[in-house]
């Protein structure tokens, strides 16, 4: 019985340094396509979020959930979270979230940005939990759009 308890943790150690190899599963290329706000109020805006993940991997697998904190001019605003998203085998798929900002948590940082002639700097920062046929993985991020 030691010796089937012996091989099984063997062996489950084995899959999980495994599943972690970037030879085995590679995480998907996120690219930070755009962030437009919009319906501006007294109180607030909305930013519609939008990203774009390409899956490099031979098989599908499933964004479980992308939690992210949205920063604007290194200002953190809000967080937003992605989630149950399915991946193609070596397909694109949009990722796209609208986020209601507070102007009271962007404080006048935001407002002056929205007035520059230098535009807006959007940062996403946070981990991304996929599944996939060895297991459940995740991945940190850092996503930059000027």
């Amino acid at each position: 019985m030691k010796k089937c308890s012996l091989l099984f943790c063997l062996l489950f150690t084995g899959c999980a340094s495994l599943m972690q190899s970037q030879s085995l599963v590679r995480p998907p290329e996120l690219s930070f396509v755009d962030a437009a706000p919009h319906s501006f109020s007294l109180t607030g805006c909305k930013v519609d979020v939008r990203l774009r993940a390409k899956n490099p991997n031979p098989f599908s697998i499933n964004l479980e959930t992308m939690d992210v904190l949205l920063y604007i001019n290194d200002q953190k605003t809000v967080s937003t979270a992605f989630n149950n998203i399915s991946l193609r085998a070596n397909g694109t798929s949009p990722l796209n979230s609208t986020v209601t900002i507070p102007y009271v948590r962007s404080g006048l940082a935001l407002m002056a940005a929205l007035r520059s002639r230098s535009g807006l700097r959007y940062k996403l920062v946070g981990v991304a939990h996929y599944k996939t046929p060895l297991g459940t993985i995740q991945f940190p991020l850092t996503l930059y759009k000027n």
